[in-house]
């Protein structure tokens, strides 16, 4: 598009202490630039990315104005101006599964998820669906609280996993945003003892303990 077109580019990050206020703290973005006059001479387009803001533009239905929606990791079939793109993620994540146990030697495997919410449950079922096709078990599949903040908690997810490594799980799949660093921390304490990353290669973070990564 930036070769195509004349492109000019407004980036936000919303921020907050718990998800309930960075989704406040989004939603007061996106009313901040729908209460602004389309630029002269431009056709504005909103992009929004992540399955957390879903539900604020699914909320706002039409209320955009001319502007178009365009809303990366989810479905919005809300109105006819927004487009969505979702990722088909439980056939990458059952593959995982199937690699995990390649590399186990227990036949052990477990999960920790930032919230129990769709989005999180897709990755983690492919993955249990994959440790099980290929002849091992997920034992135990960890949701955070939404108190506990499970997708910027590196710590909480650094102590569970430990106490999953210490008892002979050998593979965690952390479905957790950044928490799952603390679940690559954690391996990296124990000899043989892995971690399949999600959304990005995240094998950089821990050679030899992250054994590959569900990409989106």
């Amino acid at each position: 598009a930036f070769e195509r077109y004349d492109v000019v580019l407004v980036e936000a990050a919303p921020s907050g202490a718990s998800p309930a206020s960075e989704l406040d703290s989004a939603d007061g973005i996106l009313e901040s630039w729908n209460d602004e006059d389309p630029e002269p001479g431009f056709e504005e387009m909103i992009i929004t990315l992540g399955f957390n803001y879903e539900s604020l533009v699914e909320g706002r239905a039409c209320d955009w104005g001319e502007r178009r929606v365009l809303h990366l990791d989810g479905e919005v079939t809300t109105c006819p101006t927004i487009k969505s793109v979702g990722y088909s993620t439980w056939a990458p994540a059952f593959l995982a599964g199937v690699a995990a146990m390649e590399v186990s030697t227990t036949k052990r495997a477990a999960a920790i998820g930032g919230l129990p919410i769709p989005p999180v449950e897709a990755f983690i079922d492919g993955f249990a669906a994959g440790v099980a096709h290929a002849g091992g078990t997920v034992d135990e599949v960890v949701y955070f609280s939404p108190s506990d903040d499970g997708f910027a908690n590196p710590d909480l997810a650094e102590e569970r996993a430990r106490a999953l490594y210490a008892d002979d799980v050998d593979v965690i799949f952390p479905v957790a945003g950044s928490s799952g660093l603390g679940v690559i921390e954690a391996a990296k304490a124990f000899d043989a003892r892995y971690v399949v990353g999600v959304d990005a290669d995240q094998s950089y973070l821990g050679r030899g303990v992250v054994i590959g990564s569900v990409r989106k």
